[in-house]
C-alpha cells in the first residue's frame, strides 16, 4: 500500500503472492494469515489489523452456482427429441423466466438462446414477450421473473417474462447479399423482359419516374429483350440474381432511356 489512507476512510489494494504461494496449488490445502501491519510507527491511532485466513488449494471440480436456495450443482445438459417444442410462459425454479439474460441486459433472443441451449436445443427460433397484465406473471402491479444467468428476482413492474420459447435444433441462418457491380443499358422500346431462372420477368416503363424490381434470379450471363431484340448482360461470376430499375424518358428521344442493372450475390451464413 502506497499510503496508509486517512482514519475512518478505505482503500483497495492489492497483495503479490508470487514469491509467497507455490505456483501450482497443493494436493493438500495449505492455510495461510495476512494481517496489515502499519509501518509508520509512532502513530498510536493506527493498530494491526486482524488476520485474515487463506486456503490455498486445488479447484474443485464440481462448478456450483449460487442461488435464493442456496448452493447447487449446475445442471447437466438435457438431451432434447428431434424436431421443434414450444414452451410456454417457460419457468427457472418455479418462476417465470425474464426478458433478459442479464439485469436489463442481453434481453429477448440472448435469453432465449441460453433457455433452449439448457434443455438440449441449439437455440430459439421464434419468441414472444408477455404484457403488463398477464396473468401470473403480474398483479396488482407487480411482477415477478427471474433472470435466467443469475437466478435474480425481478419484482419491479417494468420486470417481463417470455410468453414463449420455441426451441429447434436446426442452426441460425442469415441471408446476406453482396452488390457485386451495377452496369447500364440502354432500351428505347417500351417493352422490356428479363431472362430469369424462372422465365420472362416482364419490366415496364413508368413513365418519367424510376421503378426498381428486385431480386431477379439470374445466371451470371443472361438475356433480356428490348422489344423484339435479344441482348446480354454479362455480370461477374458469383452472381445468383439481378435488381432492375428503368429510367423514364429523359429527353424526347426514345434512346435516353436507360437500364440500370445491379448484380448481386445472395448466400447464407450460418452459425453453429
Amino acid at each position: 500500500m502506497p499510503k496508509v489512507p486517512a482514519k475512518g476512510a478505505s482503500v483497495v489494494f492489492s497483495i503479490d503472492t508470487s514469491n509467497i504461494l507455490p505456483l501450482k496449488p497443493p494436493a493438500t490445502p495449505r492455510t495461510y494469515y495476512v494481517r496489515i501491519v502499519v509501518s509508520e510507527r509512532g502513530r498510536p491511532d493506527y493498530v494491526d489489523s486482524r488476520s485474515v485466513v487463506i486456503t490455498y488449494r486445488q479447484p474443485s471440480q464440481k462448478t456450483t452456482q449460487f442461488t435464493e436456495e442456496g448452493l447447487r450443482t449446475t445442471p447437466k445438459k438435457k438431451v432434447a427429441p428431434p424436431g421443434d417444442r414450444r414452451y410456454s410462459y417457460p419457468k427457472i425454479g418455479g418462476i417465470h423466466m425474464d426478458w433478459c439474460k442479464r439485469w436489463s441486459t442481453e434481453c429477448g433472443q440472448p435469453a432465449a438462446d441460453e433457455f433452449c441451449r439448457r434443455e438440449g436445443y441449439k437455440r430459439a427460433k421464434v419468441i414472444g414477450k408477455s404484457s403488463h397484465t398477464t396473468a401470473g406473471v403480474c398483479s396488482e402491479g407487480k411482477c415477478k421473473t427471474r433472470i435466467i444467468s443469475t437466478y435474480q428476482i425481478c419484482h419491479h413492474p417494468t420486470c417481463r417474462a417470455f410468453s414463449f420459447i420455441v426451441c429447434t435444433h436446426d442452426p441460425d441462418c442469415r441471408t446476406k447479399a453482396q452488390v457485386l457491380e451495377t452496369t447500364f443499358e440502354r432500351c428505347g422500346q417500351q417493352k422490356l423482359k428479363i431472362v430469369s431462372k424462372n422465365g420472362l420477368v416482364d419490366i415496364p416503363l413508368q413513365g418519367k419516374y424510376t421503378k426498381a424490381f428486385h431480386s431477379i434470379p439470374v445466371t451470371p450471363r443472361f438475356a433480356w429483350y428490348c422489344g423484339n431484340s435479344k441482348e446480354y448482360t454479362t455480370c461477374p461470376n458469383g452472381t445468383t440474381e439481378v435488381d432492375v430499375k428503368r429510367y423514364g424518358v429523359i429527353t424526347d428521344y426514345m434512346a435516353e432511356r436507360r437500364v440500370e442493372i445491379t448484380c448481386r450475390k445472395v448466400y447464407q451464413v450460418c452459425k453453429n
